[in-house]
């Protein structure tokens, strides 16, 4: 017999392909339309997997999307938050975009920065990714990093040196070497 999903093996209740399906259609109408509840005037939640989150702490984030980044905000994108206590900026993937937070009395923090200007990934390979992250107990965004493409996260060295000068003295030649 065909397998109809690339999950059908690991599926076995009629429950989760249910909750596979909500979560599909849901997924690709937050992909279809993603500032569908920008007439509410309230600001946009995004739900976002972060880098470098403990296993323990391996879960969906809500982050406020400000006004400026709201169109470039998509599901599947890459952006820049502050995470934790410390607010170190660390990379996260935008999973879905919601009109509440999770926990209304949480204190949510904003996205600092889209860095992608069209998402990295699809709806089906975000998909593939909670799969992933579900089966092989990774966290959540390593899952995603092994799906994007390469070199996106490379990030160029820069290193200066002195010129050399013209009638330097040997002092002066010591310091430049």
């Amino acid at each position: 017999r065909r397998k109809n999903s690339i999950c059908s093996s690991e599926i076995t209740s009629r429950e989760e392909k249910n909750t596979l399906q909500q979560t599909v259609i849901y997924i690709l109408t937050i992909w279809m339309f993603p500032n569908r509840h920008e007439r509410t005037g309230a600001a946009l939640i995004a739900k976002i997997a972060v880098d470098k989150a403990a296993f323990g702490f391996d879960k969906l984030f809500d982050y406020s999307i400000p006004p400026e980044l709201d169109r470039r905000a998509k599901p599947g994108c890459r952006v820049l938050v502050s995470f934790g206590a410390g607010a170190q900026k660390r990379q996260g993937m935008i999973f879905e975009i919601a009109a509440e937070p999770e926990n209304p009395e949480a204190k949510i923090k904003n996205i600092s920065f889209v860095l992608d200007r069209e998402s990295v990934l699809s709806p089906e390979l975000m998909l593939l990714a909670r799969h992933l992250a579900n089966r092989t107990f990774c966290p959540l965004f390593e899952a995603v990093k092994a799906m994007l493409p390469p070199g996106l996260n490379y990030k160029p060295a820069y290193r200066y040196f002195a010129a050399e000068k013209e009638g330097a003295t040997d002092e002066e030649q010591r310091v430049i070497n």
